[in-house]
């Protein structure tokens, strides 16, 4: 997997992102944000599932972990 440290860093990254900024602005919106014919409450729901599709953050995470681990004992570190 040769862009798998990337890869898993760009969506871990772009999700929390994604999640930090819909809850900026539903909590801009406050209850109204809420009522599930806004859009906010849709968005932040679709940003909050991107976390967990396709692997969570904490898996995410993970893998970036075991590709820098793999690659510091491959060169001589760690």
């Amino acid at each position: 997997m040769p862009f798998g440290k990337e890869s898993s860093k760009a969506k871990y990254y772009a999700t929390e992102l994604a999640v930090r900024a819909s809850n900026e602005i539903l909590q801009l919106y406050g209850w109204r944000g809420i009522a599930a014919d806004h859009g906010v409450e849709k968005r932040w729901r679709d940003a909050r599932a991107l976390t967990i599709f396709e692997g969570s953050s904490e898996i995410q995470l993970l893998n970036a972990f075991r590709e820098i681990r793999r690659m510091a004992t491959s060169e001589g570190g760690l």
